[in-house]
């Protein structure tokens, strides 16, 4: 039996430690609970380029750490509907121009962290940015909610309204006409809710010749199969627009982020990592995301002294 030479061990040697440096990248995305069918899509390819690449010996240990994070991260799309970081209004979702009154929809389920977001997001539009917003609430079912509503709207000092009849959503929200912005309060439904989850089709399709945008709030800490769940079942019911993840604060790795996001194809707005309105919101970068999910980052907490922000152009 012939003896393999020196240089070829340290070739086969660095070939092994190359790919050992890879799989601690793919593995936690296959154990993530990413279905098969999108692993052997959007997946394996991946993985098959690298161990394509090691086997030419045309790689290196950083070349190929670079290719499959950024290739991870092109499965992350990011989408806000208003760009906090630099405190500039974004090209609505719809592809509808920006100019006149945008309305956007909060919808989650219950212990989300919907109405605390959308109060996050309003205070940002209205003190940073100087826009004229109200807030109108659809959530009739809980007297906490309306009043959470009412006096978070006189704290930043815009007016807000109840809805208790979807023949009057169009009359209310033509008392705003003139405003930059509207957003939408709605009851906290779980996915087996039908009756209020047909109530909020029959409103989102009222709206609809406004361009209505609609983001889903999702708890970070919630099981993957609900939050998964969640997306197809309001995804049936709504136009969605993009997700928003909360509590992202309480999780040490993101495999239901990553998996929720990149298997709906649905773009992360926003993240939200405590209960301060209006600090502790968000726009993550791709890479961050990528990087907690593998664990080569640090924690949400700590994402103001870290470069975790993603820049929209």
């Amino acid at each position: 039996m012939l003896k393999k030479s020196g240089k070829s061990n340290a070739t086969d040697i660095k070939k092994a430690l190359i790919m050992a440096a890879a799989e601690k990248i793919y593995k936690p995305v296959l154990e993530s609970g990413v279905n098969k069918r999108f692993i052997n899509k959007r997946i394996e390819p991946l993985i098959n380029k690298v161990k394509y690449y090691v086997a030419k010996n045309n790689a290196c240990e950083d070349e190929i750490v670079r290719f499959l994070k950024g290739g991870l991260s092109e499965l992350i799309d990011i989408k806000p509907p208003i760009n906090i970081n630099k405190n500039a209004i974004l090209q609505a979702s719809t592809g509808h121009k920006t100019s006149g009154r945008r309305v956007i929809m909060f919808l989650g389920l219950p212990e989300s962290g919907k109405t605390i977001t959308l109060a996050k997001l309003a205070t940002h539009t209205v003190l940073k940015l100087n826009k004229k917003l109200a807030l109108v609430s659809i959530d009739t079912y809980r007297i906490a909610a309306t009043h959470q509503i009412s006096t978070f709207s006189d704290i930043i000092g815009v007016p807000h309204e109840i809805v208790y009849h979807k023949r009057d959503i169009l009359p209310a929200l033509d008392r705003y006409k003139d405003f930059d912005f509207v957003f939408i309060d709605t009851p906290s439904i779980g996915f087996k809710q039908d009756i209020e989850l047909l109530n909020i089709k029959q409103y989102a399709e009222i709206l609809t010749p406004l361009y209505l945008e609609i983001y889903l709030v999702l708890s970070a800490v919630a099981k993957l199969k609900d939050a998964v769940k969640s997306v197809k079942v309001f995804t049936k019911d709504a136009e969605l627009k993009g997700l928003i993840f909360t509590q992202v604060d309480n999780i040490e790795s993101f495999d239901e982020v990553f998996t929720v996001a990149a298997e709906s194809g649905l773009p992360v707005a926003y993240f939200c990592n405590g209960a301060n309105v209006p600090n502790d919101i968000f726009i993550p970068d791709p890479e961050f995301i990528v990087n907690r999910l593998i664990n080569d980052e640090t924690s949400c907490s700590e994402a103001d002294s870290t470069n975790n922000f993603h820049e929209i152009a």
